[in-house]
């Protein structure tokens, strides 16, 4: 079975499970939910996909340069921590702030990006004469 099969049955045991314990022990779900998570991380990284993924992302820097692959580091993170902290307020209940920081994230994005675009766009002129 692929790694790909093994984390989609994974996963769809843990929702299943996260839900289930929800209704009946709710202080202990966030910590299911957490160990759960851990287990699909490590299922992960045993099946050496972990390893194809920084071989892509080597040639990836080799084809288009550090700084490309550094403006997409800085877009991943922000959009990770500004997921998280998105979901954290919306299960406190305040979707106003959740609304807020998902713009935020998304204009940090754009900010992250714009020496790769800037760059793009100059080639862009180059070629165009």
């Amino acid at each position: 079975m692929s790694t790909a099969w093994k984390l989609c049955a994974a996963v769809f045991l843990i929702a299943v499970l996260y839900a289930t314990l929800k209704s009946w022990l709710p202080a202990w779900a966030p910590l299911i939910a957490a160990s759960c998570s851990m287990f699909v991380l490590v299922l992960l990284f045993s099946e050496g996909a972990s390893l194809s993924i920084f071989q892509r992302l080597a040639a990836l820097q080799d084809y288009a340069g550090a700084a490309f692959l550094s403006c997409v580091y800085r877009a991943v993170g922000i959009l990770l921590l500004t997921d998280l902290a998105r979901d954290f307020c919306k299960d406190a209940g305040l979707s106003a702030a959740a609304g807020c920081l998902d713009f935020a994230g998304r204009i940090l994005v754009l900010i992250a990006i714009e020496p790769m675009l800037t760059q793009i766009y100059q080639e862009i002129q180059f070629l165009t004469g």
